[in-house]
């Protein structure tokens, strides 16, 4: 096991030596998402994205009368005078 730990400890020397950008750019892109999943407010986020809904309801359209409005809510009369 000591010398599995050696090796490591010395490939991350070598490898900061030859390339100290490429290899810190490495390591934040490993413990960024360490970071986000290990974060005190991962919790709280979990919990607030859970309680927004996914589907507002329109509460001004559910009493109207749709019948003079195609899918796309241009007025089908308007449309017609038009030609």
């Amino acid at each position: 096991m000591a010398g599995v730990m050696r090796k490591t400890i010395d490939w991350f020397k070598i490898a900061w030596a030859r390339e100290p950008v490429l290899f810190m750019s490495c390591v934040f892109g490993i413990s960024g998402p360490i970071f986000a999943l290990v974060s005190p407010w991962t919790k709280d986020t979990v919990a607030t994205m859970k309680s927004i809904p996914h589907v507002y309801p329109y509460p001004q359209l559910e009493d109207q009368d749709l019948s003079d409005v195609d899918s796309h809510g241009d007025n089908i009369f308007k449309v017609k005078y038009l030609f």
